[in-house]
């Protein structure tokens, strides 16, 4: 007897089963038009010109998306109604779903929505005009951490591969994955004057910048002085962080360090994530004056989202007084 191993074990393949359900057995999600559509919604959003999404970020969108399907019974995209989708909130809720999380399902729902109906034409009319949403407000941007704070920190971590995340994230506003990927030949340390983080697209490694483009971020004194010794006798093409380790198949990073810096922060009564070092980053920089336009650059946000998340921040400008007599 031939068997195949599904979901419930091994599953005798002579038995009079349909091969639709076999494929539930063995995990396999049918083929529908519902489906299909929204494949090719992620498949567009990773090849479009403008703003491409990453493939992770796809990944993460088509899982939601394919739940709303399986939780809805909807297999086709006209069978999308506010009726359905109001109960498929509140069954998120009633499964301890939290508020932001349903929040960021529901904008995925919406952005795919939208697709079907433009450029599409699949959907004729929006089936959440007319429904009455739970309104879902965001958090808004957490607390940054104080430049004093943030180099105490760096100064008391004795782990020399731990406060090369901390000089990363609090000096260099990096985010998660371009500290995972980082290469020693991004740190030039030769460079007149400051040292120089050239942050790179690395198509042979893998890896690309959440907006694609390549940046440039000056090294403060400190961070350069402590990566002549760290960084000494390293081969330029060598990852910094676990040098030998390549990314898992079909995960988002290569090496996750969070556990290792979210510790560091509890044991210190700070709180603080690995992406608030990014935002303390800019927020520190901005309220000792530095132009909004220079700081976007460096993270490589644009100057109106950089705007928008830290313009309260910025100093007042006596020149205003010019307008006096």
């Amino acid at each position: 007897m031939i068997k195949a191993t599904g979901l419930f074990g091994m599953v005798p393949m002579d038995l009079d089963v349909s091969d639709s359900f076999r494929r539930r057995l063995e995990g396999e999600i049918d083929k529908t038009p519902a489906v299909l559509e929204i494949e090719r919604y992620e498949s567009e959003s990773q090849n479009r010109e403008r703003n491409p999404v990453s493939k992770f970020v796809a990944r993460d969108r088509t899982t939601v998306l394919k739940k709303f399907l399986s939780g809805t019974n909807i297999s086709h995209p006209a069978q999308l109604n506010g009726q359905k989708i109001l109960r498929w909130i509140k069954d998120l809720r009633a499964t301890g779903k939290s508020t932001e999380t349903i929040r960021s399902y529901l904008a995925t729902l919406k952005g795919f929505i939208a697709f079907e109906i433009k450029p599409r034409g699949v959907l004729r009319y929006n089936p959440l005009d007319g429904v009455d949403l739970p309104t879902f407000k965001p958090k808004g941007r957490k607390s940054f951490v104080p430049k004093a704070v943030a180099n105490r920190l760096i100064k008391e971590c004795s782990d020399p591969a731990k406060k090369f995340l901390l000089f990363c994230g609090f000096h260099a506003g990096m985010r998660f994955k371009e500290i995972d990927y980082a290469t020693v030949k991004w740190f030039d340390l030769g460079a007149r004057g400051t040292g120089l983080i050239h942050i790179q697209n690395m198509p042979e490694k893998n890896f690309y910048i959440k907006d694609q483009e390549d940046r440039t971020v000056p090294m403060s004194d400190e961070f350069k002085s402590f990566l002549t010794d760290f960084l000494q006798g390293r081969e330029p093409e060598e990852f910094v962080l676990r040098p030998g380790i390549l990314a898992p198949k079909k995960h988002r990073y290569r090496y996750d360090f969070s556990r290792t810096v979210n510790t560091y922060f509890e044991d210190n009564g700070v709180k603080c994530t690995i992406h608030d070092m990014r935002r303390s980053f800019a927020s520190n920089l901005v309220s000792s004056g530095k132009s909004i336009y220079v700081v976007a650059k460096w993270l490589g946000d644009g100057v109106q989202v950089t705007e928008r998340s830290y313009g309260h921040l910025a100093p007042g400008d006596t020149d205003i007084n010019l307008l006096s007599d």
